[in-house]
């Protein structure tokens, strides 16, 4: 009976360690800014990579981004449309208190669109001409 209540001590103990490590977590709190004018960039996604734990900039840029100490050895970005995506290590960025992360814009060169604009007549025309094209060929 000693050993099954000395077993059951034990293991009640490893349930309450293994619950506060599971607890803990590493708060990162700071700025997305543009790096060009200094300008904070409100909305950014500020996430882990590969984990689905992230959040946004509020209006002014700020963040605080809570992660579970299991993935202190991770990489968090930070990306917003038109912006280089950032990549920051946890431990080097933890050890400064309040950092700001500046985004360098980022130019795509898309291909060329061209749009014109057919009245509905023109189009029903069309049609009507491929059909008959197609009906006297078959």
């Amino acid at each position: 009976m000693r050993l099954f209540i000395c077993f059951f001590i034990a293991f009640l103990l490893g349930l309450c360690i293994a619950n506060t490590l599971c607890v803990q977590q590493i708060v990162l709190q700071g700025y997305v800014k543009d790096a060009v004018n200094q300008e904070p960039i409100p909305f950014a996604n500020v996430y882990l990579e590969n984990i689905y734990v992230g959040t946004s900039t509020n209006l002014d840029g700020y963040f605080t981004l809570k992660i579970p100490a299991v993935h202190h050895d991770k990489v968090v970005l930070v990306s917003y449309l038109g912006y280089e995506v950032a990549k920051l290590n946890i431990l080097t960025w933890h050890q400064n208190n309040s950092p700001i992360i500046y985004l360098k814009e980022s130019a795509k060169k898309l291909k060329e669109i061209i749009i014109t604009a057919e009245s509905a007549a023109e189009i029903v025309t069309k049609a009507h001409a491929a059909i008959d094209k197609e009906l006297s060929n078959g």
